[in-house]
């Protein structure tokens, strides 16, 4: 009897609390409605606080949110882009038109570098492209590769060529770096690089194209290609898939994969690429056949600060093998010049 009643008493206070509750929850959404989101007191609040406006448009009211931002929506159509940007900032540019998305950015010209390629970043892929083709101009192709816009081949080629036709002179060699730095390029991307080497006697071009082979690869149609197109290249391109095959097998080889490796490598240097992509148990497999890292893969490991490859270096390598660089990182690390100490009083 008495457990029923103490439990019919609990429902009853959960249910009032409940109760109460619901009445400052529709306390505040009447509040809400009447005092900030009414069309006579939002409105122009939008016209003289737009980023305001938009803060409260768009913040996170359970059930009112949705429908305030569709009741709205027409309303902040009909906005200049003048006010119209804080809205569009708030709620996200995607969800916005290209058409719209690019007047934003246009607007926004007037703003530094770093804040128009954090816009270019926001944008669609299908704004990005719509700002390309508008009119072409130098900065917005250079703000664009550098958020890391992906070419496609007809404007990577079109990248390679457009300052010497405009111009008469080439783009920086950066600018293409920064490009194949930040996308992966395509077989047809990278031939065009070892034509535009060859067309012009650039070399810097002609590296960038065996960087590239170095680090991704080619395909059997690519490497067709350059044995009919470019004789002269076939020894570097051999050369580049070597390393690149080295470094896949670094990265991806299994235990007993790797020991075959270094078994087939033996009196033979391995790729300082591959060197470089060894984890610890690689490098202590490496060590035990025999080899010796290059100074480029020391600097490299030094520079990673990876605490026991760093040990493992500083105990397996031979105090000539590191050059003034290595020395300077480890004077620079207080964990590292410890290491070294420690090497060196265990010997």
């Amino acid at each position: 009897m008495f457990n029923l009643t103490g439990d019919a008493w609990r429902w009853c206070v959960r249910g009032a609390g409940k109760i109460v509750e619901g009445i400052y929850i529709a306390l505040a959404v009447a509040v809400l409605l009447v005092f900030i989101y009414n069309p006579l007191v939002f409105i122009p609040y939008s016209l003289l606080a737009p980023k305001g406006a938009a803060g409260i448009l768009y913040a996170d009211l359970p059930v009112l949110a949705e429908f305030l931002q569709t009741f709205y929506r027409p309303w902040v159509a009909l906005l200049p882009m003048r006010w119209k940007r804080y809205f569009m900032a708030k709620r996200g540019l995607v969800f916005y038109s290209a058409k719209q998305q690019v007047k934003y950015y246009r607007y926004s010209s007037a703003e530094g570098d770093d804040c128009k390629i954090k816009i270019l970043k926001s944008l669609s892929r299908e704004a990005c492209t719509q700002i390309w083709h508008d009119d072409v101009r130098p900065e917005d192709l250079i703000l664009l590769i550098k958020s890391g816009f992906a070419l496609n081949d007809e404007q990577f080629l079109f990248l390679l060529n457009y300052a010497e036709n405009k111009f008469g002179k080439r783009w920086d060699i950066s600018l293409v770096q920064t490009c194949l730095a930040k996308n992966t390029p395509s077989d047809i991307q990278k031939l065009e690089l070892l034509k535009t080497g060859d067309k012009t006697g650039d070399k810097a071009f002609l590296t960038l194209f065996f960087d590239c082979i170095k680090k991704y690869g080619a395909s059997a149609e690519l490497v067709n290609r350059v044995f009919e197109e470019h004789p002269q290249a076939t020894a570097e391109l051999k050369s580049a898939l070597q390393e690149y095959s080295e470094r896949q097998i670094a990265l991806y080889g299994e235990a007993e994969i790797w020991a075959q490796f270094l078994i087939e490598k033996a009196r033979e240097t391995i790729t300082v690429s591959a060197q470089k992509a060894m984890a610890v148990w690689q490098y202590k497999a490496f060590h035990a056949a025999g080899f010796k890292l290059s100074e480029e893969a020391i600097n490299y490991f030094l520079s990673k600060a990876n605490r026991e490859m760093c040990r493992l270096i500083m105990a397996y390598e031979p105090a000539e093998a590191f050059n003034e660089i290595a020395q300077t990182l480890i004077t620079a690390n207080p964990e590292l010049r410890k290491m070294q100490l420690l090497t060196k009083k265990a010997a």
